[in-house]
Parts: C-alpha cells; structure tokens; sequence
C-alpha cells in the first residue's frame, strides 16, 4: 500500500505466550530487531521499548518515531521484513501475539501552553511532535485507543479531546499529549483466530510524562474516572493501557544526519 508523506509513528505490542521466553525474547529484540532499524533508517528518530504495568497482555510494546511514513513503503524498510534472520523467522512464528500499527498524525500536538484548533489535519513540520532522535524517553506513556459512534458529532468528541488534554498537562511530569490515526495494521500469533478482525481504534492517543508513577497519582485516576465517564456515550470501543519505560536505543542513522 501507499504510503503519505509526513511524520508518523510505528507501534508494536508484543504477547510471548508459552513458546518463547523471556531471556530469547529480549536478546533478539534488543541485540537483531531494533539496531537493523536504528542503524539503517534515518527516518526512525526515537526507539523506545514499554512494559505493561497494568497486568495485561500484551506486556510488551515498541514505539518508535517516524520523521517520514513513505519509509515503510521503500526497499530500505520492506527488505529487513523480507530477509529475517532464521532466528527472527523462527521466534515471530512462536509469539502468541505480533500486532503491528502504523499511525500518521491527525493533530497538532498540544504542550501544555499552545492554542489548538478543532480542525483535523496531519502535522507536518512541529519539531516538538516530531521529536529529535536526541530526546530524552518518557518514563512513562499512556495509550489511549477510541473509536468514535458513527452518532457522535465530530466537534463535541475533537472537544472532549481536547479537554482531555489540557487536564493532562495538569499533571505531574506531563510531556505531551499526541494523536494519531492507524494507517496500516497487522496481528499476527499463535493466538490471534484465523480471520480475526478487531477495532483498535480509529483515534490513538500518547500520552508521556516524565513521572513513572503517575497512574499512582490520585489525580490520574481522577482524571480517567472522569475521562472514561465522558467518552461512554460517545464510543463504541475504548481501551487505556499504561507502559513503563523499559529500554531506550540510540537512532544511530538519525544522528548522522
């Protein structure tokens, strides 16, 4: 499929299941799977791994910071798919969950003291939203997955949002919040039914903050009582995962630019 123009984000969650384990898991996917990426595509700018902290599976995610989603469409990208190392072919074969996102910006990315518009429109140029590959990691991210009902107005939900946002930037350690529309999605695994189609949301919010136990902090969780509670009507699918910050990995191709 084509891919547009313009900075984008590439999300990965993880489930191991019963077929592999840990210590395999993390050798492949910190010493072969993220250094083919950050030492070969300057357009990866952040590498970053998450672990659940909510209990949940999947407990494991990648989020990594696209300056250009045409990437994922050229050679240089399709050929580290296409010529995976037997290990990499053999242990993907074995996750009980492989689920691959592709998202592009929908928003301006709001900071905490910008205005913002209503309008929806892809970010092209905000250096703030498309992060350096010198930028520190967030401790911590919240990942907010909605899909809006076909009934609810498309003003009240952007402002509802938007609401959101700025409560966030109330909050201990807020970095930013950061929106994002799939543009191409895959799971795959040992426990993933033949078939299976599953909404992931049409709207994916990232929140990050600096602060690792923000989810312990009475005013999160009265934000998201209140969040949850706002959004009820307006969606047919929500889900909230929290991730921890597990490893961060030098862009090396990013830096060279």
């Amino acid at each position: 499929m084509p891919f547009e123009a313009g900075p984008g984000l590439l999300l990965v969650f993880m489930d191991l299941g019963d077929k592999v384990n840990e210590a395999e898991f993390h050798e492949w996917y910190g010493e072969e799977h993220v250094p083919l990426r950050t030492s070969t595509l300057s357009t990866f700018h952040t590498a970053t791994r998450f672990e659940a902290i909510d209990g949940k599976q999947p407990q494991w995610a990648a989020m990594y910071t696209i300056s250009d989603n045409t990437v994922f469409g050229r050679e240089e990208y399709t050929k580290l798919r296409a010529n995976r190392s037997p290990r990499e072919a053999d242990l993907v074969n074995r996750l009980a969950l492989l689920d691959r996102r592709v998202s592009s910006y929908t928003m301006e990315v709001y900071d905490g003291s910008l205005p913002r518009s209503l309008q929806i429109y892809k970010l092209t140029s905000d250096p703030s939203a498309n992060p350096s590959p010198k930028s520190e990691p967030p401790a911590l991210v919240i990942y907010t997955a909605v899909t809006p009902k076909d009934s609810t107005s498309k003003a009240e939900f952007e402002a509802l949002l938007t609401s959101a946002e700025h409560r966030y930037a109330k909050l201990p350690g807020f970095i930013r919040v950061r929106r994002f529309a799939p543009v191409d999605t895959g799971r795959t695994g040992l426990s993933v039914p033949q078939g299976e189609k599953k909404d992931i949301g049409a709207v994916l919010e990232v929140a990050e903050f600096s602060n690792g136990s923000i989810t312990d902090e009475e005013a999160y969780q009265a934000l998201t009582a209140w969040y949850d509670e706002a959004l009820e009507p307006m969606v047919s699918y929500i889900e909230r995962r929290p991730f921890k910050l597990y490893k961060d990995y030098e862009p090396t191709a990013a830096l060279k630019q």
